[in-house]
């Protein structure tokens, strides 16, 4: 962890990393197409 506060592009690069894999995993558009997976197979549309 000091390595990480002391050196600037390795957090910059950390953080880069951590928002990709937000977007990836969280992002409105996924939580959309898993929720419209759900209810479709659900009410079988």
């Amino acid at each position: 962890t000091r390595k990480v506060l002391e050196t600037t592009t390795l957090a910059e690069e950390m953080v880069k990393h951590n928002y990709e894999l937000g977007k990836k995993y969280y992002s409105y558009s996924v939580l959309r197409e898993r929720l419209n997976a759900l209810l479709c197979s659900y009410f079988g549309v």
